[in-house]
């Protein structure tokens, strides 16, 4: 080979390095490298949100300091590196924020979730509770009322017709 094919092919080969570089930069987001360890190891469903929230409540300390690592590798790349530039760091600090929030964002409308479920069950369980009640001061109200056994479940019903009225224009008022 002539030096000047040797030349064409060292510059062939420099332009592919520098194409390489600048794909695997793009590709070194913490968003695609989690995506790519779900993707390989499996788990599909894998955010970032979910593996921090994941990380967070079982390995607290662990979770601060490997944070705290990334933070003072972002920050030392940011000033080694002056082709990096403060783009490299907003991106990777963008991309740590974004997963942050969504985490926070997940686990507040968890909390949500169960403390609906918590007060659901308990006014189920105040409503049965009141509805045992009734039951049973209408049953000992229908076992004085003088009347025939027939008629008796025609004034259940119409004793439950009025409580019912009632406790309505009760719950009017008080949202007013």
């Amino acid at each position: 080979m002539s030096p000047d094919e040797l030349e064409v092919q060292a510059n062939r080969v420099r332009d592919q390095m520098g194409a390489t570089v600048e794909q695997l930069r793009a590709k070194l987001t913490p968003r695609n490298i989690v995506g790519e360890i779900s993707e390989r190891s499996g788990v599909r469903d894998l955010t970032p949100s979910s593996l921090f929230d994941f990380a967070a409540r079982r390995h607290p300390v662990s979770t601060v300091l490997v944070g705290l690592g990334l933070g003072v590798l972002a920050f030392a790349a940011a000033r080694s590196s002056k082709k990096a530039g403060p783009g490299v760091l907003r991106e990777t600090l963008g991309a740590l924020t974004h997963s942050a929030g969504n985490t926070f964002k997940a686990r507040a409308a968890a909390k949500r979730e169960d403390f609906v479920r918590a007060a659901e069950a308990q006014m189920s369980a105040g409503a049965e509770h009141l509805s045992s009640a009734v039951d049973k001061g209408l049953g000992e109200l229908l076992s004085r009322v003088p009347a025939p056994p027939e008629a008796k479940p025609l004034i259940a019903s119409a004793v439950q017709v009025l409580l019912l009225a009632a406790l309505e224009t009760i719950f009017a008022r008080a949202r007013k």
